[in-house]
């Protein structure tokens, strides 16, 4: 059985829904894109918008989280709008705010989130949260989901330049409480990032293996996996 004082949770693809509600919102915004190219039928509009989908889709896998993730996004855009021949079309930088706004607004809960929010707040003496990415984008999703007053404490790399699995960011997440490393869990779903980075912090690391992935070998393997946020329980007894 595990046992500690703290317990932190990942955000994106862990307490929420991230890639349905990004997904979601591409899917709504290259439908608007498409809708605003002249003398299309409406098959053309839907075989444009799925263009847009798969290319944009395609051009964001390995994105990485941390460094100038604004700028290589609207350089995302900026190929798309190209791949699709109308560079003019709309601003990239716009583009990526109506994204992130668009994701906002389909962002949801997992249905095990809830009850281990609740779960985690009675049974250790501080909770959390640490995401990767900007600050204006995080808080964003925090705030749309009602997080920022279910737990204790919510660090994004973002607002101290320190991108998951860099130390740094665990070590911020217990400043001033008084609680050691070997006293905190994490719990997130990338094995690289999540499970990797609090191992190396001195954390326990709990993998989050909702899609049953095999954790990659070249990784110290985590203290424990779950497929869902309901197993939790259990492994505290």
């Amino acid at each position: 059985m595990l046992d500690a004082q703290a317990f932190f949770f990942d955000l994106d693809d862990t307490l929420v829904d991230f890639g349905k509600a990004r997904r979601k919102g591409l899917i709504a915004l290259a439908g608007q894109l498409a809708s605003r190219i002249p003398d299309q039928t409406p098959d053309q509009l839907r075989e444009l918008q799925s263009r847009i989908v798969e290319d944009r889709t395609r051009r964001g896998l390995g994105m990485p989280q941390d460094g100038d993730l604004r700028g290589t996004r609207i350089q995302v855009w900026t190929e798309v709008l190209d791949f699709i021949g109308a560079p003019d079309l709309a601003d990239p930088a716009q583009l990526v705010d109506d994204h992130d706004l668009l994701t906002r607004q389909n962002l949801e809960l997992y249905p095990d989130a809830d009850a281990s929010i609740r779960w985690a707040a009675e049974r250790f003496q501080v909770t959390g949260i640490i995401t990767n990415g900007p600050s204006d984008v995080q808080w964003g999703e925090v705030y749309a989901v009602g997080l920022d007053d279910r737990v204790d404490r919510v660090i994004v790399a973002g607002d101290i330049d320190a991108f998951k699995p860099d130390p740094r960011i665990f070590e911020a997440a217990l400043a001033g409480l008084g609680i050691p490393p070997e006293a905190a869990v994490f719990i997130g779903n990338s094995a690289a990032h999540d499970a990797a980075g609090a191992l190396q912090a001195g954390w326990s690391a709990i993998w989050l293996n909702r899609d049953r992935d095999t954790y990659p070998p070249s990784l110290p393997p985590p203290t424990a996996t779950v497929t869902t946020l309901d197993e939790l329980p259990a492994l505290f007894g």
